[in-house]
């Protein structure tokens, strides 16, 4: 019995490790509102329009540049994403749920949305 709870508990304790691993966001991501392909880069520290459906005169614009991870901090990733409201370049946050979303906020309100195909 012993040897049955040790175990139990060594598994969830490793599953609750393996959910706080850090997720790699490199790669390609789809637009969750628009038939647009955008590449994460990390090396280079920015994000950029790899296919756009409705919009091809906007693949290679650069979406988010100085992309830096924040260590263990949360939120995760942080850059600099241009908003023409302003003329300019906005500090966004980026976080991860699970490495299947890659949410872009300003201020804690959502600003994009991305999905890993």
């Amino acid at each position: 019995m012993t040897k049955i709870l040790f175990l139990c508990l060594s598994v969830l304790s490793l599953s609750s490790f393996a959910t706080n691993l850090p997720c790699d966001i490199s790669g390609t991501w789809k637009h969750s509102l628009k038939e647009a392909w955008l590449d994460v880069d990390l090396v280079n520290q920015q994000i950029t329009v790899k296919t756009h459906v409705t919009n091809p005169n906007a693949e290679g614009l650069v979406v988010i540049k100085g992309l830096l991870e924040n260590s263990e901090l949360e939120p995760r990733w942080s850059g600099k994403m241009y908003d023409a409201s302003v003329n300019g370049y906005i500090d966004v946050q980026l976080t991860s749920s699970r490495c299947k979303q890659l949410i872009v906020s300003d201020n804690s309100v959502e600003i994009l949305k991305l999905i890993r195909e």
